[in-house]
């Protein structure tokens, strides 16, 4: 319920590790509420909980987000989309999340068929490609 109120009229979404880890593929609790939004990136601290911001392009905000199955339903990356983020991130600001946790991609928590897609949609070529390559590094692809 938050996130909504602390986005404002931007678009946004619980994403990065905050999703990996809320899909369990990561076992790690992230330290604040990760969030992709079209606004600036900043950092919040609020009594409730501390959130990061990250800025992503509105073009990449398409596929990949579901509503949270809770009493107060927020926006919520999927697994594949939360790692895809991540991924994107990790190559673009500062080498942010070039360190991932380990990853439980077993079961049916994650689909690499899936995670593929959103790389080739990618329409940026450039950043597709540093995204693909980074994915291959990590084994996904």
């Amino acid at each position: 319920m938050c996130v909504s109120r602390i986005l404002g009229n931007e678009q946004g979404y619980v994403s990065f590790l905050t999703a990996l880890h809320l899909h369990d593929v990561i076992s790690q609790i992230p330290h604040a509420i990760q969030v992709a939004t079209t606004g600036r990136g900043r950092r919040l601290e609020t009594p409730i909980a501390t959130f990061e911001l990250f800025r992503l392009s509105p073009t990449l905000m398409g596929d990949g987000i579901e509503w949270s199955e809770t009493t107060i339903s927020y926006r919520l990356a999927t697994a594949e989309r939360a790692l895809f983020d991540t991924l994107y991130l990790s190559t673009r600001k500062l080498l942010r999340f070039r360190s991932l946790p380990e990853l439980e991609l077993g079961g049916r928590r994650f689909s690499r068929p899936k995670f593929r897609r959103l790389v080739d949609a990618m329409s940026n070529v450039r950043l597709a490609s540093a995204v693909r390559a980074r994915a291959i590094e990590l084994r996904l692809l």
